[in-house]
């Protein structure tokens, strides 16, 4: 053994205690696996002094040490590294390929990973397509999808997946390596092709407990819930194979987004006090699949227990939620963000922002879907010194230029009534999408700017944006305040055939209000007749409102009548009913009314209707 490199295997044995065991292995071995631990561990710095030490022996030059510093880089998230080594190589082998291939698509360079494989200067075999696959999967999750028949494709990624398919095909891959089956199956899923997922399923000889995880896994991810559960329940009922831990995630994900089409039922918490809605059918769902874990030893999976803290609280059980997230040994950013959005999902919002604090204690850091939940809640409560303190931190992060929490920065300051500071977020940001744009519109509106409101939409179409649900109520809801009748009632109508989004009771709600500003009060009647929503209080409430501004006694009684057989006890329907009455001096009718509504008459000479 030459003595540069008789140096170098004590040194890594004086680093690697575990290693000093391994007598009978040479130096190349040695570095291998000390290079390998380092990224497992993601211990960079460890890898770069290893690397130097290589380079002074000369066994830098190792084609097998090579390669797996390419890996070691790419896996501590080191790309510039990964790719001076890659390049230093005198002969690269189809290994080294594969290795930066998969570096650069773990670290959200898919496309470029997938140049790099269309450029290979060695025949790909079976592991370099199946990195390159990965890399095609990732990039399809980055896409954004074109909706075509009310499903959603990622149509560039599944046009290079198919490329892919077809090259290992001809070269009797897609057969030979189950692990390429098994990432062509869920590449198709996550390009929305779950007939091409099948077609690859068919194709391997054993499905593996892998294979039906990835079938599974991409029927819920493509919103076909109820069909990835039903699979989940026949590999179990036919004991096919045996789960793992992320068959259970994938089932538990399904029950999640089950939970959010179940209709809840209230319950009263003993533990609270409080009455809580329950999804109860997903509760013992979610009961059943906890017990699984148990027995089979995943409840104590990471990944595992913050699908449990997500589904308990989809179900409205907040108590079992904090339970699992209570077990764990050491929650991660994931537990604190689910458990946090939970506590907003329930209605508890103090409870959200106390838990934000708590983990602001902890040495768990925030992360940008963190930050979003802790300003929902700060939203919903109108919390501003909450709510810019969270800025703040945002700020102190780097992370304002994440498209959904700077979307939230801009609601939360507009619902706080800082239009301006919303307005400067939504001017700082560089790419703003719709969502930026519904925040800042509604903001105005609330403020009553609606020339502003209507001059962002004109911005917004310019730019080639397509409006939202959002975007139009509020630009609706502008023209109500402005009475622009025609501009409302052209926009309305162009809504679903222009615009591609059905109109929401919200905005029929909208129109009523604009015809009855306008004084177009049998409109108002016959788009409420003709809705296709059975009317509620506030749609008849926004009607009487009409009639009160313009005194019309038939159509306001025709309201009154119907808020009352919804809710008897509508104060404000009583006021404003008798309001009107007293406008006309109709003064026997206006005490009936005040009287059948149990009205005190000292308090209602304060009340102020501004309607």
């Amino acid at each position: 053994m030459r003595p540069r490199t008789r140096i170098l295997a004590h040194s890594l044995r004086d680093r690697f205690p575990a290693l000093v065991a391994l007598q009978g292995i040479n130096t190349i071995a040695l570095l291998v696996l000390a290079l390998k631990a380092c990224a497992s561990s993601r211990q960079l710095e460890s890898g770069k002094r290893i690397h130097a030490d290589a380079m002074r022996s000369g066994e830098h030059r190792n084609a097998f040490v090579a390669t797996t510093l390419i890996s070691m880089y790419a896996k501590c998230g080191s790309m510039a590294d990964s790719r001076k080594v890659f390049d230093a190589m005198a002969v690269r082998g189809v290994v080294a390929w594969t290795a930066l291939v998969l570096g650069y698509a773990e670290n959200g360079e898919a496309r470029l990973a997938l140049e790099l494989f269309s450029r290979m200067e060695e025949p790909a075999d079976g592991p370099a397509f199946v990195a390159a696959a990965m890399a095609c999967a990732i990039a399809a999750v980055e896409e954004q999808g074109r909706e075509i028949d009310g499903k959603v494709y990622k149509l560039w990624s599944l046009e290079k997946g198919m490329e892919l398919h077809s090259r290992a095909a001809k070269l009797g891959f897609d057969r030979s390596s189950s692990f390429l089956a098994n990432t062509l199956l869920d590449l198709y899923a996550k390009c929305g092709s779950l007939v091409d997922s099948w077609r690859v399923f068919e194709t391997i000889a054993s499905p593996c407990v892998v294979s039906w995880t990835a079938l599974i896994q991409g029927h819920v991810e493509n919103g076909e819930t109820q069909a990835g559960l039903e699979l989940f329940d026949y590999v179990l009922g036919r004991k096919i194979c045996e789960p793992n831990s992320r068959t259970y995630v994938a089932a538990l994900l399904a029950c999640a987004e089950l939970a959010e089409k179940e209709d809840g039922t209230q319950v009263f918490l003993q533990e609270t006090g409080k009455v809580a809605t329950v999804r109860l059918k997903t509760l013992e769902r979610c009961f059943e699949l906890h017990s699984q874990a148990l027995e089979r030893g995943f409840a104590s999976d990471r990944f595992i227990e913050n699908a449990l803290v997500r589904l308990y609280s989809k179900s409205g059980s907040m108590a079992n939620a904090f339970l699992v997230f209570q077990g764990m040994i050491s929650p991660d950013v994931v537990s604190w963000t689910a458990l946090i959005l939970g506590y907003e999902l329930n209605g508890d919002s103090e409870q959200a922002l106390e838990c934000f604090m708590q983990m602001e204690r902890s040495d768990c850091r925030p992360d940008a879907r963190t930050f979003t939940a802790a300003l929902t809640a700060s939203t919903t409560l109108a919390a501003f010194d909450a709510g810019r303190r969270i800025d703040a931190l945002v700020t102190g992060q780097g992370l304002e230029s994440e498209p959904f929490l700077s979307a939230c920065l801009v609601d939360f300051y507009s619902k706080c009534g800082r239009v301006k500071a919303a307005r400067y977020i939504f001017d700082s940001t560089a790419a703003v999408g719709v969502v930026h744009w519904g925040a800042l519109m509604a903001g105005y509106g609330r403020q009553g700017e609606s020339d502003e409101v209507i001059t962002l939409f004109g911005r917004l179409v310019d730019e080639g944006l397509k409006p939202n649900a959002v975007v139009l109520l509020a630009v609706l809801s502008a023209c109500s305040h402005a009475g622009l009748l025609e501009k409302g009632r052209k926009l309305f109508g162009s809504m679903k055939p222009v615009y591609g989004v059905q109109p929401g009771i919200e905005h029929y709600h909208a129109m009523i209000d604009l015809l009855g500003r306008s004084n177009h009060l049998d409109d108002a009647v016959t788009m409420i007749r003709d809705m296709p929503y059975k009317p509620t209080v506030v749609t008849w409430r926004t009607l009487l409102g009409a009639c009160w501004k313009m005194k019309n006694v038939p159509v306001g009684r025709m309201a009154f009548d119907s808020i009352m057989e919804l809710d008897p006890g509508e104060v404000s329907a009583h006021i404003l009913m008798s309001n009107i009455y007293g406008s006309l001096g109709m003064f026997v009718e206006k005490a009936n009314v005040r009287a059948m509504g149990g009205l005190d008459e000292e308090a209602l000479e304060h009340e102020s209707w501004n309607l």
